[in-house]
């Protein structure tokens, strides 16, 4: 997931060529949730940071770190986009990881520091056996945007 703020457009929403897309690479680009939960069973290091507030929910907020190794063994899509960024990719991810008091996962945020820029990546899970509907943006709220070579 790339922000829209990553790029310089007068819009809330940006649309782009999906070839494009998959050459950013890495994590947050089309990271399914259930394998970012299965690789943070494998985590390297665990620090409970206690109770906090979160959207008024309290929470319990754990930092993780997780290897690039134990991230890619759960997605032969990440091994892929992994592999064919060589040496930019760091060792290890530090995640934060929320949860609820029904052991939940409310939100998951990490960075990542790939070919010069930091991708902030924040995840938030509500309304678990629930489906939102997807609502297209307006048109005037949307620009056509390539990517950058990367």
């Amino acid at each position: 997931s790339l922000g829209v703020d990553a790029f310089d457009v007068p819009t809330r929403w940006i649309v782009t060529d999906a070839d494009d897309a998959l050459g950013l690479g890495g994590l947050g680009t089309s990271t399914d949730p259930g394998e970012l939960a299965t690789a943070l069973e494998d985590a390297t290091t665990q620090e409970d940071l206690g109770i906090e507030q979160r959207d008024g929910e309290d929470v319990r907020h754990y930092r993780l770190t997780v290897s690039l190794e134990a991230l890619a063994a759960v997605s032969s899509e990440l091994e892929e986009q992994f592999s064919g960024l060589g040496e930019e990719v760091p060792d290890d991810v530090l995640f934060d990881v929320y949860v609820t008091a029904d052991n939940l996962l409310r939100a998951i945020t990490y960075e990542m520091d790939l070919m010069g820029q930091t991708m902030e990546i924040e995840m938030e899970f509500s309304d678990y056996n629930s489906i939102d509907p997807i609502v297209i943006p307006d048109p005037s709220d949307v620009t056509e945007q390539d990517l950058p070579d990367f």
